[in-house]
């Protein structure tokens, strides 16, 4: 089931999170905390930039969320950063998949025109997921993401909705 983030579900998202990355999946090289969280989700009404969560045996297993491009610009309110994670036990079981296809459902009624995810370069599994959505490469950038003495490339990928 997918359904709207509640203040009461950010320990499940923050350590959702975490395993991303302590597992280099995301540009972040430190944890972060549930008070940390509280900013952020508050960051995100639910009439335009929300977050989404899927729920197992009431357990939450994967979240989603759409944060503005560029805030402040007016001329990219209808362009919204996806962002989406799933707990590592549940990868490949089509969580990533339904929050997807959940957010761009609901894309139209949140005055969003475009998604962009900016993604590690290889991180196969998400491009995968957003090429199955029609997502393509928008952007390349060499080098920019480093991890202690390592650098990886980060990517845009992009869809008009």
């Amino acid at each position: 089931m997918v359904r709207l983030a509640q203040p009461t579900d950010l320990p499940a998202i923050v350590a959702i999170y975490n395993e991303a990355v302590v597992n280099q999946q995301t540009a972040d090289t430190i944890p972060i905390t549930i008070d940390q969280r509280k900013d952020w989700l508050a960051q995100h009404p639910e009439d335009h930039y929300p977050v989404y969560v899927f729920v197992r045996h009431d357990a939450v297993i994967g979240w989603l969320s759409l944060s503005a491009w560029r805030p402040g610009r007016q001329a990219l309110f209808g362009v919204a950063e996806v962002s989406y994670y799933v707990q590592q036990t549940h990868h490949r079981q089509g969580v990533g998949r339904t929050l997807m296809q959940h957010a761009l459902v609901q894309a139209p009624q949140l005055g969003l025109q475009h998604f962009l995810a900016i993604l590690l370069a290889d991180n196969e599994p998400s491009i995968r997921l957003l090429r199955t959505f029609g997502f393509e490469k928008w952007g390349h950038l060499p080098m920019v993401a480093r991890f202690g003495d390592t650098y990886k490339d980060q990517v845009i990928y992009g869809l008009s909705i």
